[in-house]
């Protein structure tokens, strides 16, 4: 390559871990008025899966800086981390306004997810994770509760559904002022 260029270069953190299966990016999710890049590897762990964010920053090198994905604790952002493994969290990423403020909502899938408690394998599950709950702290999806302030989770409802291998912001379908969300499923069992 010829010429002068900056910017960032990922670099995964483990073999096989599909680093950049999804990606998602030109908001700002935690209200810092620098756009954020979210970049996920949903075969890490035994398909636990991660999803990292990137915070945005001011410019202060006309170099390449490189992103060590698999730094511990990552230090250019917060690391979300799978709740379960062969889950394949982040296998697809999104953003919608689901709560009406005015930070996007980072939407995650995980299509592999299991329904725990219940027996049903690969029910897949979707997160949406309300954009001013991102702190400077990784957040493990094991450990998330819904609510007001952090967000919600939709479980597929039936075995090997595998909701969340495709997840988007729609736009506000119904007309109420909040902005929609659009989730596939795999299969649908009759």
């Amino acid at each position: 390559m010829e010429g002068s260029y900056s910017g960032l270069r990922f670099w995964g953190g483990t073999e096989d871990e599909q680093s950049g299966m999804a990606l998602a990016g030109g908001v700002d999710v935690n209200g810092d008025s620098y756009d954020d890049f979210f970049i996920s590897a949903p075969y890490v762990a035994n398909n636990t899966g991660v999803v990292y964010m990137i915070y945005g920053h001011a410019r202060n090198s006309s170099s390449v800086e490189d992103v060590d994905l698999g730094a511990s604790p990552f230090p250019y952002g917060v690391a979300i981390r799978g709740a379960a493994t062969d889950s394949l969290t982040g296998y697809a990423l999104a953003f919608s306004n689901m709560n009406g403020d005015s930070y996007p909502d980072l939407i995650i899938g995980a299509p592999t997810a299991d329904y725990q408690g219940f027996g049903l394998e690969d029910v897949g599950m979707v997160y949406v994770l309300y954009g001013g709950y991102f702190t400077d702290s990784d957040i493990d999806l094991s450990q998330f509760i819904s609510s007001r302030t952090t967000g919600f989770t939709i479980s597929g409802a039936s075995q090997e559904a595998h909701l969340g291998a495709c997840v988007g912001g729609a736009g506000d379908v119904n007309n109420d002022g909040i902005q929609d969300l659009i989730l596939s499923l795999i299969h649908i069992s009759e």
